[in-house]
């Protein structure tokens, strides 16, 4: 029996006490095989996030080095604008025409990119980067994976969205009604300091902050199609309508980029410190796998070296009993003879 079917316990009745341990620990493997398919779905979109939100940093670094070089070029003046009155979409033709325009559009198509990466970060559904529109701030989501399984407890790894959204698609969005103060490293909650006057400019990258909340390069607007955020025609504006100081404001411009690029950073290192943790995790939980089934092999597998060598034995003892037999058959009178 124990050859055909390789174990020693294979039911109660073999050993009562051998089978009931081998059965807990069957049922604990295969909790943790679903615990390893688990974090495998955990690491798959933490490297997801990772890979879109190192791209992002990667395009908010040039964006920067752009706004540098537009600190050097000619400043703008009231003749290089239609108008100045504030207007967080609309373009200028006037403005078109000066070498900061052409600054301008190349950060426009970058933070373009950015939003497409944004948008596309996700993996099975899940997408840390983007808060979607749902009338529900960053805070009310959270992201627990299994990551271990022990005698029936759970044990769970929470990734913290509030610390990796960059775009929350709810803040200020008047067209959806409630407004929320929670907002991603990248929406528009920013102050620039207009230096030499009491007066402030807003940063808007991808949320107007005010007007009618509109979502550059989500929505349509009957200005301008699709909606630009022109940072630098909205800078320079701002500079020439207060008469700020062009190079301390830019000053006060760039700091902002270097607030969020520098969050971006902790943003990866805690991505970074989320990938190792996973990878302990499915270390632990495929070495205990092995080490539980090895513990069941040993209460319940047969040794098959001493099963294969008793059976060798009780085959060789019942040959020779047949050949003797089939002896004393072909030979019955001589036997007979023995006995007169």
């Amino acid at each position: 029996m124990q050859i055909s079917s390789g174990m020693r316990v294979n039911n109660a009745s073999d050993n009562a006490a051998y089978w009931s341990i081998a059965t807990t620990m069957r049922s604990e493997t295969k909790a943790l095989s679903a615990v390893e398919d688990s974090i495998g779905l955990a690491r798959a979109i933490v490297d997801v996030t990772y890979s879109g939100l190192d791209n992002v940093r990667e395009s908010l670094v040039r964006i920067r080095n752009l706004v540098i070089t537009a600190r050097t070029l000619p400043a703008a003046t009231a003749n290089n604008f239609e108008n100045l009155s504030p207007n967080p979409v609309n373009s200028d033709s006037k403005f078109a025409q000066t070498q900061l325009a052409k600054v301008d559009s190349e950060i426009n198509q970058l933070l373009a990119s950015m939003y497409s990466t944004i948008k596309s970060s996700s993996f099975g559904g899940v997408n840390l980067l983007w808060n979607k529109e749902n009338g529900r701030g960053i805070d009310d989501f959270t992201h627990d994976f299994v990551v271990d399984y022990n005698s029936g407890r759970v044990e769970t790894l929470k990734i913290d969205q509030y610390a990796l959204t960059l775009f929350n698609e709810d803040y200020q969005n008047h067209q959806s009604g409630p407004t929320f103060l929670e907002t991603g490293i990248l929406d528009s909650s920013d102050v620039v300091y207009l230096e030499g006057t009491s007066a402030s400019h807003g940063l808007n990258l991808f949320n107007a902050a005010y007007g009618i909340g509109i979502v550059y390069f989500q929505e349509q607007h009957p200005l301008t199609s699709p909606a630009q955020p022109n940072i630098l025609l909205q800078l320079e504006k701002s500079i020439v309508r207060h008469g700020a100081e062009r190079e301390a404001t830019y000053a006060n411009f760039l700091d902002v980029f270097e607030e969020k690029i520098n969050k971006i950073q902790d943003g990866l290192a805690y991505l970074g410190s989320t990938q190792s943790s996973l990878t302990r995790y499915a270390e632990l939980v495929t070495s205990r796998g092995e080490t539980y089934e090895k513990g069941v092999g040993r209460l319940v597998d047969a040794d098959m070296d001493a099963s294969s060598t008793r059976l060798k034995a009780l085959q060789a003892q019942q040959q020779l009993a047949s050949q003797s037999l089939q002896i004393a058959n072909n030979n019955a009178s001589t036997i007979l003879q023995l006995f007169r």
